[in-house]
């Protein structure tokens, strides 16, 4: 018996370990991504149901598409933080720092000036959304789905072997 005949199964012992070191990292990375993905699409579903049944409706007076010195923001929709305006006359109130996550739905990419949204809570606003309406609730249904999906990724991701 060679000396080579020798190391091929302690060869094979750590090759073997090696590849399960390997796949347990990337089923950790891959955990992490569906959570973080779940997470953005279950708080998108939580803002607007919060802000549509518990919320009150405010009008846009102002939009900035950044968060301090970083852009949350495309063209086609992100995280903006916006400032409202609630009720007319002497008796408006004005809110700012309330964040908003866009799209809505294909035809609103991102809040504009004189938008009406609703926002949470009601006494010290936080959050914002746009009212739902019609197929609103379909899209918002369809997101839901896709967060549960994500997040039970996460978790089979985890038995990764």
């Amino acid at each position: 018996m060679s000396f080579l005949d020798k190391l091929k199964p302690a060869f094979s012992k750590v090759m073997s370990s090696i590849r399960f070191i390997f796949m347990k990292i990337i089923g950790l990375v891959l955990t992490l991504v569906f959570l973080i993905l779940a997470l953005v699409c279950l708080g998108y579903v939580f803002t607007f149901s919060m802000a549509t049944y518990k919320g009150k409706e405010a009008k846009i007076i102002s939009v900035s598409k950044s968060l301090g010195k970083h852009k949350t923001s495309c063209r086609v929709g992100g995280l903006f933080k916006v400032d409202t305006q609630t009720g007319k006359g002497e008796i408006s109130t004005k809110d700012s720092k309330i964040y908003c996550m866009y799209p809505a739905w294909p035809d609103q990419l991102e809040p504009a000036n004189g938008d009406s949204i609703k926002v949470w809570p009601a006494k010290k606003p936080l959050l914002g959304a746009p009212i739902v309406e019609g197929w609103g609730w379909f899209i918002i249904g369809s997101v839901f789905i896709l967060g549960l999906m994500f997040l039970e990724f996460a978790f089979l991701s985890l038995l990764m072997r």
